[in-house]
């Protein structure tokens, strides 16, 4: 079981078309290409603001598409973890779906190659569920 997200950007909202699009085709995919031994999880990373985009999440959810999780990019000037607060975190469009991750710190575009990172913190009541699912890319 893995989780796949798809990478929306506020300046470029979803469309709920394309998302249930995807998210079928993702599943599918996986199911037929593995013979079944491999579980694609769609999932979706945007920013906590962009309601559009959560709103038509809802609306493709509504007719049938799978969300296994969201992964939230709400940004603060700081490193230094956060407590886990859904108040600061949740959009305010009301989801379906498990919010299992929140970028709280981006790296300036222009930052070092060694101070050029994010910071992200895992949802304490789906951590388990985040880590089981989750491959990280190789660097390079």
């Amino acid at each position: 079981m893995f989780s796949f997200l798809l990478d929306v950007e506020q300046d470029h909202p979803m469309v709920a078309e394309y998302y249930a699009a995807w998210s079928k085709a993702l599943i599918a995919e996986a199911n037929d290409f593995s013979q079944g031994r491999v579980n694609f999880h769609p999932a979706i990373y945007g920013s906590r603001g962009d309601n559009k985009t959560w709103s038509k999440l809802t609306k493709a959810m509504d007719s049938g598409a799978v969300c296994d999780g969201v992964w939230i990019a709400r940004y603060f000037n700081s490193q230094i973890p956060r407590p886990w607060n859904d108040s600061v975190v949740n959009p305010t469009v009301p989801l379906n779906c498990p919010i299992v991750a929140w970028q709280y710190w981006a790296s300036p575009d222009n930052a070092p190659e060694d101070l050029n990172f994010d910071v992200n913190l895992p949802s304490p009541a789906d951590f388990t569920m985040l880590v089981e699912r989750l491959v990280m890319s190789p660097v390079g």
